[in-house]
């Protein structure tokens, strides 16, 4: 499955609190994980700690949100993306990034800003 369609199949399933997420595919034998690294210690850590278990480590980075609406708020992504670029070179390990902004705006930001119109948040 390639990594942005398993990203948006995350996402249509409602699963939006998991930011730090390894899965892990076998194929012959080898183990192939993508795990998601956000830039920050634990998903490094992760990373780190299955790279030296001899597993095959892809790190993934999903870009959510450019705050272009000045809705209250910093999400400082271009930080976090440099942040797992230099995590991954230190690593060794290839980094897919993962544009969900329309995906995270239709299904988080909308949603949450319409119930706070509405009363129920």
């Amino acid at each position: 499955m390639r990594i942005d369609r398993f990203f948006q199949d995350f996402l249509a399933e409602g699963q939006f609190g998991i930011w730090c997420f390894v899965i892990g595919v076998y194929e012959f034998g080898v183990s192939k994980i993508l795990v998601g690294l956000s830039g920050g210690v634990d998903s490094a850590v992760a990373a780190a700690l299955l790279l030296e278990q001899g597993h095959e480590v892809t790190g993934g980075y999903m870009k959510n949100w450019i705050n272009e609406e000045g809705i209250a708020g910093d999400c400082p992504w271009e930080q976090d993306v440099e942040d797992a670029h230099a995590v991954a070179k230190t690593l060794g390990i290839e980094l897919r990034v993962v544009d969900l902004i329309d995906q995270y705006r239709d299904r988080i930001v909308d949603y949450l800003l319409a119930g706070y119109r509405d009363g129920i948040t």
